[in-house]
């Protein structure tokens, strides 16, 4: 019994470390998506048109996105909508983020536990 203790307290500390990275990895896909958002908005502003391509948008209006875990690109752009996904890749793929016009981030798949 006493050599299961420190097993368990490693393997309760692995599996925290995990859900504290994979909660990371999120918060920098929704920091990503909003500027992403923001880029939208004024480029649908000053065009009356919202682009239809990430590249476009980080090109023409200076959006610099980070290097992160997740996969951005603009699912849907029309005259008045949008919206752009976080799509996971590597360790968080099945993971993904959406965020239209209206600036509200939502979750269509979770994969931290």
């Amino acid at each position: 019994m006493v050599r299961v203790l420190p097993v368990l307290v490693l393997a309760l500390a692995a599996c925290s470390q995990i859900q504290i990275d994979c909660r990371a990895a999120q918060e920098a896909a929704k920091r990503e998506l909003k500027k992403a958002h923001t880029a939208m908005m004024e480029a649908g502003a000053m065009r009356m048109k919202y682009p239809i391509d990430i590249e476009v948008l980080e090109a023409k209006h200076r959006l610099v996105l980070e290097p992160i875990s997740y996969e951005l690109r603009i699912a849907s752009a029309g005259s008045d909508a949008f919206v752009i996904e976080a799509r996971g890749k590597d360790a968080m793929t099945g993971d993904i983020w959406r965020i239209d016009e209206s600036g509200a981030v939502t979750s269509l798949a979770q994969k931290c536990p």
